[in-house]
Formats: C-alpha cells, sequence, structure tokens
C-alpha cells in the first residue's frame, strides 16, 4: 500500500460529516503526522468548538510569516451511509465519502511533507472543519492568519477540478422564508391567511428567475418545505429553504432584492401577514482573472486548461481576504456526494507530481 492510498483510505474512515467528534479524530491525526516529521501546527476553534488544524512546512514560527504558499482543503463531508466510511481499494480505484471532495488532496499533501520541505520555502496547510455545513472554519483560519500577519505570495485550494485550472466558481445563498398567516376553518378560507399560498407565490417569484437567469451564470432553487396544519385548516405558519448560485456579486443581489420585493408586495396585499427572511449560509463567489504572477506559473507548469466550476468553494473566502488562489485538484467534480464517489490513485500520484513541480521554482 502506497504512502497516499493509506492516507486516504485513513482519512476517509472518519466519519466527518457535521460530526464534531469524528472531526476532533481526524484533526489529531493529522497532528500526529506533523509531529512526527517536526511541522509547526496549531488547532483553531471555531465558536462551536469544531476544529481546524494550519500547519507550516518550511519555517518555525507562523509569526510576521512572508512570501508564504496556501494549500488549502476541508476535511468535512456531506451525509452518507456508514458503508461509505470503510473505504475500499478495487481496480486501482480508491472508493468512499470524501475520496474527491477533498480527502484525496490532504492525502496527497500529507503524504508529500518531506518533499514540501526540501523546497525551503514557507508553505501553509490550512485544513478547514465545516465548508460543506456553515464556512466558519475558513473565517477561524484566516482569523489566525490576520493575527500572525501571515503575508501569502499565493495558493491553491485543492477541490477536484481534474487537473484544470479553476479560476472561478459560483457563489452561493442559502436563506429561509417563515410565513405567519391566518387560521381559520377551511370552509371560510376567505376569512384567513393560508400560509402555503404564500409560499406558492413566492415560489413562483423564485423560479421564474431560475428560468430568466439560468443560462445567464445562475441556478434558484426551493427545498426543504414544511407546514403545520391538516387539510380542514388554513395553515397560519409555513416556512422554505431556497438557495442562490451565482456567478457574480452584483447579479445576486439583482435576484435576492427582486425575491425581497416580491415578499413586501405581499405583506402589504394581505394585511396582518408576516414574512420573514432569513440568511443561513453564504459563500462567497470566486473570479481571478490569471494575470498574477502565481497564477501565471501554476498555468504555464500545467496543461493549462481553464474552468470555471459550478460548485462554491472556500476560494472567495482567501481571495477576499488578499490571497492569491486558484483551484486546482484531481478527481472528477460529478462524483462529489454521490454513491459512486472513487478517485484513481494514479491521478492522486499524478497530482502529486505536478503539485511539486508548480511549488518548485
Amino acid at each position: 500500500m502506497s504512502n497516499i492510498e493509506e492516507k486516504l483510505c485513513k482519512l476517509i474512515s472518519f466519519k466527518t460529516d457535521n460530526n464534531k467528534d469524528e472531526i476532533a479524530k481526524i484533526v489529531s491525526y493529522i497532528a500526529n503526522i506533523f509531529d512526527r516529521h517536526n511541522v509547526v501546527y496549531e488547532v483553531i476553534k471555531n465558536n462551536d468548538g469544531r476544529e481546524n488544524i494550519v500547519a507550516l512546512v518550511g519555517g518555525k514560527s507562523f509569526r510576521n510569516l512572508d512570501d508564504a504558499i496556501l494549500l488549502s482543503g476541508h476535511l468535512d463531508v456531506v451525509g452518507a451511509i456508514d458503508e461509505m466510511f470503510e473505504p475500499k481499494v478495487q481496480n486501482g480505484k480508491v472508493f468512499g465519502r470524501g475520496s474527491v471532495d477533498m480527502k484525496g488532496f490532504i492525502a496527497v499533501v500529507l503524504a508529500s511533507i518531506d518533499e514540501l520541505k526540501q523546497l525551503n520555502k514557507p508553505i501553509v496547510l490550512a485544513f478547514s472543519s465545516d465548508e460543506e455545513t456553515s464556512v466558519n472554519g475558513v473565517k477561524s483560519i484566516l482569523k489566525f492568519f490576520d493575527e500572525n500577519k501571515i503575508k501569502f505570495v499565493g495558493g491553491i485550494v485543492g477541490e477536484p477540478t481534474n487537473f484544470k485550472i479553476g479560476l472561478a466558481n459560483r457563489g452561493y445563498l442559502c436563506a429561509r422564508f417563515n410565513i405567519k398567516g391566518k387560521a381559520v376553518h377551511s370552509s371560510v378560507n376567505k376569512n384567513g391567511i393560508n400560509a402555503v399560498e404564500i409560499m406558492a407565490k413566492l415560489w413562483q417569484k423564485i423560479f421564474e428567475l431560475n428560468d430568466s437567469f439560468y443560462d445567464n451564470g445562475a441556478t434558484l432553487n426551493v427545498g426543504k418545505i414544511k407546514c403545520n396544519n391538516e387539510v380542514n385548516v388554513v395553515a397560519d405558519r409555513g416556512d422554505f429553504l431556497f438557495e442562490i448560485r451565482y456567478d457574480g456579486e452584483h447579479k445576486k443581489d439583482i435576484i435576492l432584492q427582486s425575491i425581497l420585493r416580491q415578499r413586501e408586495k405581499l405583506e402589504d396585499e394581505y394585511k396582518g401577514l408576516e414574512i420573514k427572511y432569513e440568511k443561513m449560509l453564504e459563500i462567497l463567489s470566486f473570479k481571478n482573472d490569471g494575470k498574477s504572477d502565481f497564477a501565471k506559473k501554476i498555468i504555464e507548469k500545467t496543461n493549462g486548461d481553464i474552468r470555471n466550476l459550478p460548485y462554491a468553494t472556500e476560494a472567495g473566502f482567501y481571495q477576499n481576504y488578499g490571497i492569491d488562489v486558484v483551484l486546482f485538484g484531481a478527481g472528477l467534480d460529478e462524483l462529489c456526494h454521490t454513491k459512486n464517489e472513487a478517485i484513481l490513485l494514479s491521478d492522486l500520484d499524478k497530482y502529486k507530481d505536478v503539485l511539486l513541480k508548480i511549488l518548485t521554482d
């Protein structure tokens, strides 16, 4: 069993699907690797106690670090059946939750520590705990960077891009509408305010916007619908989640304001109706023009195949902080979050070679 295979199988075995205890276990496993290699590291906790880990290869202190290179990944995965946390190796592939998204990348980095040391440059490894849920981990990591006054030349977020260079990804907004109407008997329903009717009118607006923007870089969806009454009672309570995936902050603002105007219109039309808007999660969009020295170097040292990614990542947070990052990883992103999630070991070996080539002057 190769070093990468061994580490990936171990990483997959931690059931890090928003499980705080399993996150702590995987952080402890990684910390032990850093200890064995005499690598400086810090475990950083979010407000909810969830752990992230940051390490420095090629240096002795994070304080006032200059000209560092960032390698970033996330430790958490989306939920799956227990069997998917029992890694299987078949036909040169490692099957299991997180093999592609994105424990394969982390396994490569952990298996490359000795080679990274030989580069004699400060390389910061940042592994966050909750990219799939709240993205508080990357915010805690950036706070740590700021407190230690770390400056970066650039960075790589190792999301699966199948060896293409990701210079953009969509942002993501998840929000909730909570509706408070007026309950009455269904035989006199005109005397009430039906939360289901109000939800339907909001859905209609959201789906209209999806049709308008689908071919223009944005999608909208509705899900997780709740209602509190039987069929013979006008429902006075209801709520639902909706999401906007977008390729620019300005576009997101236009879409969201249109939805919120529909809320205001309904509240004006139905006296006594209350519609509460609540933002649940937001992940920033990301776009790199590819003209910086760091980005051009990566493009030159790879096949130069550039793509924009339809999903959200932590890259926008790093860019907003001022780090010149690109997305670059092994694996097929269409396998992420699926029951067939798997990655070729040969691709991980190839990725290690390419990554070291990029980082070598």
